[in-house]
Order: structure tokens, then sequence, then C-alpha cells
């Protein structure tokens, strides 16, 4: 699985793709050329609080979105591979 955050550089909204897959989990991305079909799942506030920290373990930069974010929680999605392509 493959975990994103919904963080539009900090914007007072969730940007767009997140709406798409909120009414449409099913997608498909692009990993080094190779295409994956996922379906997107929101995680519960206690899983996306330990995924923020892996997120920003691995790209502190994130810390600025999250400020400029301000009142708005920037959720975090899980995207399982499913069987189709």
């Amino acid at each position: 699985a493959m975990i994103v955050a919904a963080a539009n550089d900090g914007g007072i909204s969730h940007p767009g793709w997140y709406f798409n897959l909120a009414a449409e989990p099913a997608a498909r991305v692009e990993v080094m050329g190779r295409t994956i079909a996922v379906r997107a799942e929101e995680l519960p506030p206690d899983e996306a609080a330990a995924a923020w920290e892996r997120i920003l373990r691995r790209d502190p930069s994130y810390v600025r979105y999250a400020r400029a974010a301000g009142e708005r929680t920037i959720p975090v999605l899980r995207l399982v591979p499913t069987s189709g392509t």
C-alpha cells in the first residue's frame, strides 16, 4: 500500500484529487512507469497521526504545509493495490 497526504501546499481546502477519491475510491497510479490499480481509504485519526509522523521523517518540509493549513486537518489516505490494471 502507498500513503498520500492531501496537503495541497497548506492551502485552506483539500486538493481536488482528494474530493475525486472521496467520490470514487477506485483509481490508478503510476509508479516508476508502472500503472497500478488502487482503492483509496482515508485513514482514521489514530492511523493518520502515525502515518503523518512517518511522512515527516521522510520529508520534513511537510511541517510547513501543516502550519500553513491552520485549522484544516490534512487527510492521509492509503492506496491499496487491487487486482485490476
